[in-house]
């Protein structure tokens, strides 16, 4: 298996000061692949200067985020 994308979005910066996006993006992406020899799942963050970071979800860390965007969007009512 090749690698796999599930998510991929360009998010805009936000000024903290004045709570809007400033123009800038930040891509997200989420992807399954073998990099290491085994399946794992990818977050990869990349900033507007082109800086790209990436981590290794556990299963653990994947079901916690899943858990902490699922109950976000439901405090938020967005699953209406």
């Amino acid at each position: 298996m090749g690698t796999t994308f599930y998510f991929e979005e360009d998010l805009p910066n936000v000024d903290t000061h004045v709570k809007r996006g400033d123009g800038a993006k930040n891509t997200v992406e989420v992807f399954v692949s073998r990099f290491s020899g085994a399946h794992e799942i990818y977050l990869r963050h990349t900033d507007p200067d082109g800086n790209t970071a990436e981590s290794i979800l556990s299963p653990e860390k994947a079901r916690n985020l899943f858990q902490g965007l699922d109950s976000a969007m439901t405090y938020l009512g967005y699953h209406q």
